[in-house]
């Protein structure tokens, strides 16, 4: 017998599977569709086929450009970039709950920051709205002091090495909501006590996390947000900036 799954838990599932093989499909020479003139007002949905379609991610270039200090000219010297295709997940830093990948978010211009934690390495790709068209301008690395949120990033940084560190920056008793597999997967709430939690090494969950420069850095809220690429994950880390510093106060777990 097939099992219900409940309604809210269906939509998070669904728009974590459709930064996968929704567009994975799309193939710009057998739809019939000009890629290079076809509107892609939202980032959001730009980004799903820029990342997983190559052809539509040559057309979506102004050349020359300049990708690390190398000038590529045409796009049969353009070298395709897989992004998180690769990835379980897709990690993305936001300021409030609704951010600039989400669809009906109008965006002239963007800058897309992929931080490595492991190489403290970073990737800037320099988007731009071009008459509802959105194009590749620049892809540059710069150093992790100059993200837009350096100073949350650093925080998180220091969240994950120092495991008393981490304890003293999580708001105990934690409110952990969830899909629970005991009542067919409906959302359920629970506390974690201060003795009862475990000691994560964030950075590596998230690795590597995305930063939009239109992040709000004045508002007092960070979501963390890891949707699955090709699969059901869906996790949100909330943080709030208490008395002047960061804390842990909520996590989301509607992984199906």
């Amino acid at each position: 017998m097939m099992r219900k799954i409940p309604f809210f838990i269906l939509m998070i599932s669904l728009l974590s599977y459709n930064f996968g093989k929704g567009q994975r499909s799309i193939n710009s020479e057998d739809s019939g569709v000009n890629m290079a003139t076809q509107n892609s007002v939202s980032f959001f949905d730009f980004f799903q086929q820029f990342m997983w379609d190559q052809a539509f991610q040559e057309s979506r270039i102004i050349y020359p450009i300049q990708v690390n200090n190398k000038e590529v000219k045409t796009p049969k010297e353009w070298k395709y970039m897989p992004f998180y295709t690769q990835q379980s997940s897709m990690p993305v830093l936001a300021s409030d709950t609704i951010h600039a990948l989400d669809r009906g978010v109008d965006l002239a211009k963007t800058e897309m920051y992929i931080v490595d934690f492991n190489t403290q390495n970073v990737e800037c790709f320099d988007f731009e709205n071009i008459k509802n068209n959105w194009y590749l301008k620049k892809v540059s690395k710069v150093r992790v002091q100059q993200l837009p949120d350096f100073e949350f990033v650093d925080f998180i940084m220091k969240f994950s090495k120092d495991p008393a560190f981490q304890m003293q920056n999580i708001s105990f008793p934690l409110l952990e909501s969830f899909a629970d597999p005991e009542i067919d997967y409906e959302r359920s709430d629970k506390t974690i006590k201060h003795g009862e939690w475990k000691y994560t090494k964030l950075t590596e969950e998230i690795n590597p996390l995305m930063i939009l420069s239109n992040l709000q850095t004045k508002n007092k809220y960070r979501n963390i947000l890891i949707r699955g690429v090709e699969s059901g994950i869906w996790v949100r880390y909330i943080f709030e900036k208490i008395n002047g510093g960061w804390k842990l106060i909520k996590l989301e777990d509607f992984t199906v």
